[in-house]
């Protein structure tokens, strides 16, 4: 419980972290509301395509598709027509565990009748145990 709190704040509950939104009168009493929810633990850091490479993968297919082998992974991540993609890494900084990936692809968009370079986010995953909605905005915000 937060003993003393306002809007706008930011408090440590646990091992969360809350940023607290408004505070409203609900039948005579203050109430505040919590609207982003971050894990302390889950650090994002970006991907080295090469370097990383083995353990994109093995995320990918522990925790997204069968279809995440290097095949893949090889024309999709480093041989795409449009250029490389990029990609971010989810991990745990306790454990040092990668928890999770999310990638965006480059490609031609076509806008009002114009060719323009664009992104697909596609290979988006976390681990079961790390689902929730801090470490999955922290993860999103990134890409």
């Amino acid at each position: 419980m937060v003993a003393a709190a306002s809007a706008n704040d930011t408090v440590v509950v646990g091992s969360l972290i809350a940023k607290l939104w408004v505070s409203i009168d609900v039948s005579g009493e203050n109430a505040l509301y919590l609207v982003l929810l971050t894990s302390m633990g889950i650090q994002i850091r970006s991907a080295d395509l090469r370097e990383d490479k083995e353990l994109l993968i093995s995320t990918l297919l522990q925790h997204l598709t069968a279809g995440s082998d290097e095949r893949r992974y090889e024309w999709l991540y480093l041989r795409n027509p449009e250029g490389p993609a990029r990609a971010w890494l989810a991990v745990d900084n306790t454990s040092g565990k990668t928890v999770g990936v999310s990638a965006a692809f480059p490609r031609r968009i076509v806008v009002n009748g114009e060719s323009q370079a664009g992104w697909v986010h596609s290979d988006f995953c976390l681990s079961g145990a790390s689902r929730s909605l801090g470490p999955d905005l922290k993860l999103q915000k990134a890409t």
